[in-house]
């Protein structure tokens, strides 16, 4: 199925590149009958949106065989070949840390990336991921980082300012490095920042996450992974470039769906998360329309009730249309549509802080620039 032809949310007008992508993603199949230059178009269009990788995956596992253009196949396994790489670091990451705090006995949960590669999702296969993140208990974090910092991570955040914002405003610690590995280690000790208009309480979530088989770790439930990867985009990023993260929620939901219990503890999580709902919602409503998620129709109906005003969802149709899926491969600006992407921007700073924090943070960013030039 053409993806500009999906029922939903328009696609930007004029961009073959992100219609190539899409299609590609929906149906690997399409990629075999592709020409020259349309190959050109798709590898430079899914490098850019870190999907490049994704891409050979699903190529891989659709069993279909090669590209009657064989160079194509030697940028995809290319970029597999980076995946592999980045896999091993994050391995090589996680047994040290199990060392490190193995032995405490202290939940440690893994999020993202290494929580989808440690469960073996489909979605981990050619996910590129560029540090290792986990959750811990926040009565327990002075002890991890502790732990962490006897064992030779340091903070990558050194100036007083940065690191009060992240111990008093953040949702983690300041990320942190180590000598013997090459990927960056967040600490979290819970979902989103502390100041932030939506809360999550991490009480619940550690109570439901589950034990990895064969493994020391834990990572949410599939119902809080959904939300995570949702309260992720939606709540704490400005949307910009940001396809990858919308396929990922898309196969985790392929992943769990098929699980009777799935949706109602779905829709129960986000119904005990106050305000949470509404990122879920937009995740469903841009993956069904762009991505054509699966969700059940008695999952959609209940779902609608965390719909924003329809002012606001026009707004935001608009806004997100402009600016997700990143600028052309050959735009010569690194931002598109730069009047929605200052929108964007700015409603994320609002969502993470109130106006007073937000301008106090602003103002004291802007009097310390000046004071280093």
């Amino acid at each position: 199925m053409n993806a500009a032809s999906l029922p939903g949310v328009p696609l930007p007008r004029g961009r073959a590149d992100v219609d190539l992508l899409l299609r590609a993603l929906q149906d690997p199949a399409s990629m075999l009958a592709l020409d020259c230059g349309q190959w050109d178009l798709l590898v430079r269009a899914a490098r850019r949106a870190k999907l490049l990788a994704t891409l050979h995956a699903r190529l891989v596992r659709s069993q279909l065989g090669s590209p009657r253009v064989q160079e194509p196949m030697r940028h995809l396994q290319g970029a597999h070949a980076l995946y592999l790489h980045r896999r091993r670091m994050a391995d090589f990451v996680l047994s040290g840390l199990e060392s490190v705090l193995g032995a405490c006995g202290m939940p440690v949960l893994l999020l993202k990336g290494t929580a989808y590669t440690t469960q073996q999702l489909p979605l981990s296969d050619g996910r590129i991921f560029a540090d290792v993140d986990i959750l811990v208990p926040r009565q327990r974090l002075d002890e991890a980082e502790g732990l962490l910092r006897a064992a030779g991570w340091t903070s990558t955040v050194t100036d007083a300012y940065d690191v009060n914002y992240y111990r008093r405003w953040s949702h983690e610690l300041p990320p942190m490095k180590h000598p013997s590995h090459a990927l960056t280690l967040d600490v979290h000790h819970t979902l989103l920042p502390v100041t932030g208009r939506v809360k999550v309480d991490p009480g619940p979530l550690l109570e439901r996450s589950i034990v990895v088989s064969a493994t020391p770790w834990r990572v949410l439930s599939p119902a809080d992974q959904v939300l995570h990867a949702s309260l992720h985009l939606f709540q704490d990023s400005d949307c910009v470039d940001r396809l990858r993260d919308l396929v990922d929620i898309d196969a985790l939901v392929r992943s769990f769906g098929d699980d009777a219990a799935f949706w109602p503890q779905l829709i129960d999580v986000v119904q005990r998360s106050p305000g949470a709902g509404r990122s879920l919602w937009y995740a469903l409503r841009y993956g069904r329309s762009w991505l054509c998620t699966p969700v059940p129709p008695k999952a959609a109906l209940a779902l609608e009730a965390l719909a924003p005003p329809a002012a606001i969802t026009a707004v935001m149709d608009r806004a997100i249309g402009s600016v997700f899926f990143g600028p052309h491969p050959d735009a010569r600006s690194s931002h598109p549509a730069p009047g929605w992407s200052l929108v964007l921007q700015m409603r994320a700073m609002l969502l993470r802080m109130p106006p007073h924090l937000l301008a106090y943070h602003a103002a004291a960013k802007l009097l310390r620039a000046r004071q280093r030039h």
